[in-house]
């Protein structure tokens, strides 16, 4: 209603205090935020607690600087949006790289194959050309020598047929001189002497056949009988031995094939407790781990009694006792209710392989508890692991280990139910049972507990000892095979002398008897006439002669047959290695000749069995290398698509259609070759015109208006001290505000760091270092204008802070001497002065600010300016002088005061006042307030005075 009234009456009325305090300001005159604060201060001044903040809070207009942070912010997004497109080419590069250069390297051992390949394939047609030239040269050598040895074939067959004629004559002749006799002689000495070598050749053989079994010589029918029973009794009783060894060997092979098998076992059911906590069985373990990989259950879910029990620490004595009693249920498997229906259905649909009993476990149990068992019952001596089953466990285990632990026979008699450490038990209805398949102490076969170090221990301890035992098996294997193989070679031996059948065939010294005595006859035949000795002389030098002649026909056809077959062989290889040379790869060939040349090097190739030596050595050469360049090609290859590989997984989007094998190198080059040429450069110039053209420039824009707002504070300093000069501080000096630049760490590096963001950009380097370095310096600046992630509110004030360019200034002011301008005090803050100096330069520097905020001129009575200050209660605890001093100040600018003080003051206050408003409380509820003119208030204060003094006398 009042707001509708006031409209009415033309009066402006304002909904929010920012458009009331901007149309006060505006109405009266007052310019800026500083000179309506300094407003406000003039309320209260009593000193100048710091000289800087007055200064710069009262002194000085403020510079907003956030809209020149949050452009340079804004800019830098763009700019780190280029930098990251530069910085991801770069690093595709730098990836792409070492991956090309494999590819490189593929490509090199590829070109080395490929040329080792060309080599292999034309080698067999160099050394076929080589070898073509060498057989003809070797055929046409072989004409000659065969053209040689046919002349002599000839002339040896004519001087054998002359030689033959007569010896013809020669045994005629003899004949008649009664020769006859002799020539039979003649042809009975040579079969005898045949039989003479053959005989010899038989004993000497005989003989060392016994020698080798340790039978003596023989030298008569006699000893030669009785040489071949011993044969024949050493025959059977070596039969014998090797049966019994051949016994002894299968014996061994079967008992190391069980051994080997166990072992066997013994290492998989190692290898499977190391991967594993649980003492139970591997093959059960499998059968669960298909059972919960199918059902997607985890193996704690679905655990083996076994792995949930086990015998107290201190109890192990009985431990080897809980496993024959609870090793059926430890085998057990506890399926909770949630998972019966699916591990029902599964078990049932598969053959196992292997016995599995499990028992559905309830997720509540029945309320009946079980009877309570004694200290020394096996169940007393178990602890259950924690777990989902424990409770069911508990009750469960209260019912099948019930048995007393007894340590006397007459304890396990008198107990209703016991079991004793060696493991016979005694349960119901009078039944017995000890079952010692097993050793009691028998680790391997444990099942109960939930650490099996100590089954590990003793199936470490088993291998070893198997590992012992098959070690020792093998050497009796060996053995026992060494002794076979020498029975087998003493029967052999025996059976080669029990083919000898009588003393005559190995009697050689009977034919040497024969043959003297025929010998003897043929001499005394000779020497009966002497034209008998002249023919049998030149029968005897023809004989020889036709020998000779023999000799050298032989050897002809021999030669001739040998050359013959030589040429016929040369001949088929020429035939055949022209064969090759008609192929057609043959021509194609020849261009890698000189591969081939350089890899034979200084090998000969003199003959043609030296080109069909030199080609399977180089061949082979070639094929090693070959497989060695492929070995490094594949281990390249695999490197190539590893990096591939990684690279796809790092850029997936520029390698959708990319394949990871070598065979796709080509698009990684082309992609490496696009990114180099267009895509880096691109984004490299658009970052440096981000970084540049924007950034830089409005870093330096910014750092521009910095220093300027800088030059401005100077500016303004210069005029305040424009109007100190004008006040007299003391008599003879005045007072000058002196800026410095401020020691505050913090802006010094704040400008040092926009200097060096801004430094050199004239200069044209255009350098990838330049630009990264100047992005380093600007990302610094710019992260903590935006605020970095957990320093979000010291990143904003220090912003504020080194900003705000009054900051960059520190205060003092000077007290000067006016007529030489020499100073006389300096000093930063009122600290250390008196009360009075202290009211006295607060009251200076607030003229001096007066008059700058609000643009007064000293001297001045009547101007448009806003003149009006509030002073409360600034002149109550002050010297008189002070403030006689503050008001001649005041006075001097023309301003209209409104002075609240006590009235110990008013004699001080009055000649610069017009008015008195006089507050009064008497009843404690109400003020009064009564309005006088000075001249009012000095003729009620004369009248008081003068009625007090009537009534004092």
């Amino acid at each position: 209603m009042l707001k509708r009234r006031l409209r009415k009456q033309d009066v402006r009325v304002h909904d929010h205090f920012p458009a009331y305090s901007k149309d006060f300001c505006r109405r009266l005159g007052i310019e800026s935020e500083q000179a309506m604060e300094l407003f406000h201060q003039t309320v209260s001044m009593k000193s100048v607690g710091n000289l800087n903040d007055f200064v710069r809070s009262h002194m000085l207009e403020p510079f907003d600087a956030a809209d020149w942070t949050n452009r340079l912010v804004n800019h830098f997004e763009d700019l780190t949006k280029a930098h990251e497109a530069v910085l991801k080419a770069r690093t595709q590069l730098t990836l792409l790289e070492p991956l090309l250069a494999e590819c490189d390297a593929y490509d090199e051992l590829d070109s080395r194959i490929t040329t080792a390949k060309a080599a292999r394939e034309a080698l067999r047609f160099y050394c076929a050309d080589r070898k073509a030239a060498l057989l003809s040269e070797r055929l046409t050598a072989f004409a000659g020598q065969i053209g040689e040895q046919q002349t002599n074939l000839t002339d040896a067959k004519a001087d054998l047929e002359w030689l033959r004629r007569k010896e013809r004559d020669l045994e005629i002749e003899r004949a008649g001189c009664g020769g006859d006799r002799i020539s039979q002689l003649e042809a009975e000495i040579a079969v005898e002497e045949k039989e003479h070598v053959r005989r010899k050749g038989r004993s000497d053989r005989y003989h060392e056949l016994l020698t080798s079994v340790g039978l003596p010589a023989v030298a008569n029918p006699a000893q030669f009988i009785a040489r071949q029973r011993d044969v024949a009794d050493k025959t059977a009783a070596i039969d014998q031995e090797q049966a019994d060894l051949e016994n002894q060997l299968t014996d061994i092979t079967v008992e190391r094939r069980e051994f080997g098998t166990e072992a066997k076992e013994l290492n998989a059911e190692l290898l499977s407790l190391r991967e594993r906590r649980s003492n139970i069985p591997k093959r059960s373990l499998d059968v669960r781990d298909a059972l919960c990989a199918a059902l997607g259950v985890d193996v704690a879910e679905l655990p083996f009694a076994g792995e949930l029990i086990q015998v107290r620490v201190d109890c192990a004595a009985w431990e080897g006792a809980a496993e024959r009693l609870l090793h059926s249920f430890g085998l057990s498997m506890l399926v909770a209710s949630d998972h019966y229906e699916a591990v029902s259905e599964w078990i049932n649909e598969r053959h196992l392989g292997i016995k599995l009993v499990y028992y559905r476990v309830p997720e509540r149990l029945g309320q009946t508890p079980s009877a309570p068992l004694s200290e020394r019952s096996l169940f007393a001596k178990l602890e259950i692991k924690d777990s989902p089953f424990s409770a069911w466990l508990d009750r469960e285990l209260a019912h099948r280990a019930d048995y007393e632990c007894v340590d006397t026979m007459v304890e396990f008699r008198r107990a209703a139910k016991a079991v004793t450490q060696a493991g016979q038990i005694k349960g119901a209805r009078g039944r017995h049972e000890k079952d010692d398949a097993r050793g009691i102490d028998d680790r391997r076969h444990y099942v109960l507990g939930w650490d099996n170090q100590a089954k590990i221990d003793t199936l470490l301890d088993q291998a070893n000892r198997l590992q012992v035992r098959l070690r020792d098996l093998d050497r009796r294997a060996a053995k026992v095979k060494a002794d076979l193989t020498a029975k087998r070679g003493l029967a052999t031996t025996l059976t080669l002398l029990a083919e000898f059948s009588g003393f005559a065939d190995i009697d050689w010294q009977a034919s040497v008897n024969h043959i003297a005595a025929l010998g003897e006859e043929k001499r005394r035949l000779e020497q009966q006439s002497d034209e008998l000795k002249r023919l049998t002389a030149e029968l005897a030098v023809v004989g020889t002669q036709i020998e000779a002649a023999e000799k050298a026909k032989d050897k002809a056809q021999t030669e001739l047959g040998k050359l013959s077959g030589q040429r016929e062989a040369a001949e088929k290889q020429l035939r055949d290695t022209k064969t090759t040379l008609d192929e057609p790869a043959a021509e194609s060939a020849k261009m890698s000749f000189s591969l081939v040349g350089k890899r034979i090097g200084s090998r000969s190739l003199a003959t043609p069995e030296d080109c069909d030596t030199c080609r399977i050595e180089v061949n082979d050469e070639i094929t090693t290398e070959i497989d060695r360049l492929t070995g490094r090609q594949n281990k390249v290859a695999a490197r190539v698509v590893g990096k591939m590989g990684d690279f796809r997984k790092a850029y997936p989007l520029e390698t959708e259609e990319f394949d990871n094998s070598v065979q796709s190198a080509g698009e990684y080059r082309s992609l490496h070759d696009r990114i180099a040429s267009d895509d880096l450069p691109r984004f490299e110039s658009e970052f440096k015109t981000y970084l540049n053209t924007n950034t830089i420039r409005d870093i330096a824009g910014f750092h521009s208006q910095l220093t300027k707002q800088a030059e401005l504070i100077k500016q303004r300093i210069e005029t305040i001290n424009d109007s100190l000069v004008d006040i007299d501080y003391n008599p003879g000096r005045f007072i000058r505000l002196e800026p410095h630049p401020t020691v505050n760490v913090e802006i010094r590096d704040f400008r040092k760091d926009l200097r060096d963001c801004t430094s050199g950009s004239l200069s044209g380097d255009d350098s990838n270092q330049y630009s990264e370095q100047k992005f380093l310096q600007v990302k610094a600046l710019v992260e903590r204008f935006r605020g970095r992630e957990g320093q979000t509110e010291p990143d904003r004030l220090w912003t504020r802070r080194v900003t705000d360019v009054r900051n960059w200034f520190t205060f003092s002011a000077s007290e000067r001497w006016r007529a030489d301008d020499t100073e006389h005090e300096n000093y930063t803050d009122s600290g250390g002065k008196s009360g009075g100096q202290k009211e006295k330069l607060a009251y200076t520097i607030l003229a001096a600010s007066l008059a700058y905020q609000f643009k007064l001129d000293w001297g001045t009575s009547k101007s448009k300016t806003f003149r009006f200050v509030v002073i409360d209660e600034a002149f109550g605890r002050g010297s008189d002088e002070s403030t006689r001093f503050a008001l001649g100040l005041f006075r001097r600018l023309g301003l209209q005061l409104l002075i609240v003080t006590p009235l110990q003051k008013i004699h001080v206050i009055e000649p610069y006042v017009a008015a008195v408003g006089f507050v009064d409380n008497k009843t404690g509820d109400s003020s009064r307030l009564q309005t006088l003119t000075i001249e009012e208030y000095q003729q009620r204060q004369l009248a008081h005075a003068l009625g007090t003094a009537s009534r004092g006398s």
